[in-house]
């Protein structure tokens, strides 16, 4: 999770943020860089443009960063493993197919064994989510 609040002085702050971009975020602060621009002095500033540019992509790269880590605490707990999964779904830069890998990878070893058996498997990441609360319910009732 990006944490540049933990750093004294906007240059610090902003030097960290940089490392963490790629792609055309990278590519876009290099021109910057070469420029000199003087938003480079100001952390405030430079998440001002960052945004004006790549839209909040704070919220993106921590919703990126959520999805690989969430969790399915236990059986039982589906209702509240697909509303935090879906919360951050929403805000993520994946198409559905890494959605659903993700989702697959978070769930109940039971649950995900009895989704990956299925043959075929859904085909979207709604459906997933369908199959694996009743998959839950069916197991937590026993």
């Amino acid at each position: 999770m990006i944490q540049p609040e933990r750093f004294q002085d906007d240059q610090t702050r902003i030097i960290y943020i940089i490392s963490r971009l790629y792609g055309d975020a990278m590519n876009w602060t290099a021109t910057l860089i070469e420029n000199q621009d003087p938003c480079l002095l100001n952390y405030d500033q430079f998440i001002a443009r960052l945004k004006s540019v790549f839209g909040n992509y704070d919220a993106t790269f921590i919703a990126n960063q959520k999805l690989r880590t969430i969790k399915q605490r236990r059986v039982g707990d589906i209702k509240s493993y697909i509303l935090e999964f879906n919360k951050y779904a929403d805000d993520s830069s994946w198409n559905e197919e890494a959605k659903m890998d993700a989702f697959l990878a978070g769930l109940n070893d039971q649950i995900a064994t009895r989704i990956l058996v299925m043959f075929p498997g859904p085909q979207s990441l709604f459906a997933m989510q369908t199959i694996a609360s009743r998959i839950d319910s069916r197991i937590s009732a026993h």
